[in-house]
C-alpha cells in the first residue's frame, strides 16, 4: 500500500503548487486533492511506495519516481511528461489516458498495466516490462523500445511509426490494425504475433522472427524483409510490393493472393 508520509508530502506538493498558480484548493477529509494541467514543481520520490495510491488527473510532470512502487497505482489522466520512472514498479497500473510523453520508462514493470490511448511518443522502454499490458491506440511513435518485452500484450490500432524495436520480444502480441510504418524491428521476435491489417510500410525487418505471425492483408510495401522467417506464418492477402524479401524464409507459409514485388525463388 501507499507510504502515507509520502503521499500526504506529495499532496502538500502538489496543492502549494497550485496555490502559487492563483488557485486555492480546499481539500477535505476524504476527497482528493483537484490537481490542473501543466508544468509542475520538481517532485523528487525516488523509491517511494505509492502502490494503489490514487493520483486520477495529477500534475506529475518532470517528477522523479525512479525505483518507485506504483503496481495497482490509479494514474488515469495523469499528466507525466518527461517524469523519471525509470526502474518503477507500474504493474496493474491504470494509465488510461496518461500522457507520458518523453518520459524515462527503461527497465520499468508495466506488466498487465492499462495503457489504452496512453500517449508515449518519444518515451525511453528499453528494457521495459509490458507482458500482458492493454496498450490499445497508445501512441508510441518514435518511442525507444529496444529489448523491450510486449509478450501477450494488446497493441491494437497502436501507433508505431518510426519506433525503435530492435530485439523487442513481441511474442503472441495483438497488433492487429497498428500502424508500424518506418519502424525499426531489426531482430525483433514476432513469433506468433497478430499483425492482421498492420501497416509495415517502410520498415525494417531484418532478421526477424514471424514464425506462425498472422499477417493477413497487412501492408509490407517498401519494408527491408532481408533474413526474416516467416515459416508457418499466414500472408493471404498481403502487400510486399517493393518489399526486399532476399534470403527470407517462407517454407511452410501461406501465401495466398500476395501482392508481389520481388517474388522469392522458391515460390516462381
Amino acid at each position: 500500500m501507499a507510504d502515507v508520509r509520502y503521499l500526504t508530502q506529495l499532496k502538500w506538493q502538489l496543492v502549494e503548487s497550485l496555490r502559487r498558480n492563483g488557485h486555492d484548493p480546499v481539500e477535505e477529509a476524504g476527497e482528493s486533492v483537484g490537481i490542473e494541467r501543466g508544468r509542475s514543481p520538481l517532485l523528487n520520490f525516488p523509491s517511494v511506495d505509492l502502490s494503489h495510491a490514487e493520483l486520477v488527473d495529477a500534475n506529475l510532470s518532470y517528477a522523479n519516481f525512479s525505483y518507485a512502487n506504483l503496481s495497482h497505482a490509479n494514474l488515469i489522466g495523469a499528466n507525466l511528461t518527461q517524469a523519471n520512472l525509470r526502474g518503477a514498479d507500474l504493474s496493474h497500473a491504470n494509465l488510461i489516458g496518461t500522457e507520458l510523453h518523453q518520459a524515462d520508462l527503461r527497465e520499468a514493470d508495466l506488466t498487465g498495466a492499462h495503457l489504452q490511448r496512453t500517449d508515449l511518443s518519444l518515451a525511453l522502454l528499453m528494457g521495459a516490462e509490458l507482458g500482458n499490458a492493454n496498450l490499445n491506440g497508445a501512441n508510441l511513435h518514435q518511442a525507444e523500445l529496444s529489448h523491450t518485452h510486449f509478450c501477450q500484450a494488446i497493441l491494437h490500432r497502436a501507433i508505431l511509426t518510426q519506433a525503435h524495436l530492435c530485439s523487442a520480444y513481441l511474442f503472441g502480441a495483438d497488433l492487429s490494425g497498428a500502424n508500424l510504418a518506418g519502424a525499426d524491428l531489426r531482430w525483433a521476435n514476432l513469433r506468433k504475433a497478430n499483425l492482421t491489417d498492420a501497416n509495415l510500410q517502410g520498415a525494417t525487418l531484418q532478421s526477424a522472427n514471424l514464425s506462425g505471425a498472422c499477417l493477413h492483408r497487412a501492408n509490407l510495401q517498401g519494408a527491408n524483409l532481408q533474413g526474416a522467417i516467416f515459416a508457418k506464418a499466414t500472408l493471404t492477402y498481403a502487400n510486399l510490393h517493393w518489399a526486399n524479401v532476399e534470403n527470407c524464409y517462407f517454407h511452410p507459409a501461406s501465401v495466398q493472393g500476395v501482392i508481389w514485388g520481388d517474388r522469392p525463388t522458391s515460390f516462381r
